[in-house]
Order: C-alpha cells, then sequence, then structure tokens
C-alpha cells in the first residue's frame, strides 16, 4: 500500500473534491443546455437561465483554475 503524510492525504482529498465539483458543474450546464433548446428568447424564463449559466461557467472556470495550482 501507499503511505501518505496527512498534508499529501488532505491535497489528494481536496483534488477528488475539486473533480467532483467540476463534474457537478458540467453536469448542471449540460442540462441548461437542454434546457436553451426549449425556451425562447422572448420567454420571461429565459433571462434568469442565462444568468443561472454564466453564474456556473464562471465557477466551472475557478475550479478549473483551482486545480492548476
Amino acid at each position: 500500500g501507499v503511505c501518505w503524510t496527512g498534508t499529501q492525504k488532505s491535497l489528494h482529498i481536496k483534488r477528488i473534491m475539486r473533480m467532483n465539483e467540476e463534474t457537478k458543474l458540467i453536469f448542471a450546464l449540460e442540462h441548461i443546455a437542454h434546457l436553451e433548446d426549449y425556451i425562447e428568447r422572448e420567454s420571461p424564463l429565459y433571462h434568469p437561465l442565462t444568468t443561472i449559466k454564466f453564474a456556473l461557467e464562471n465557477q466551472l472556470i475557478q475550479e478549473k483554475q483551482k486545480k492548476i495550482r
């Protein structure tokens, strides 16, 4: 087996959690893309959906940047 220090184990767990967060964000954005197929620009739902999409995209960018560090 692998013998890790507490710090190494903590960093590994953080990487896994980030990966999971990134996966969740991608999953959410895929759902948004499906909703965009059905919601017209004139719909009162269009603006809130776009706002959510931009927020999720920004979160995804932040998660990817954390991964690089």
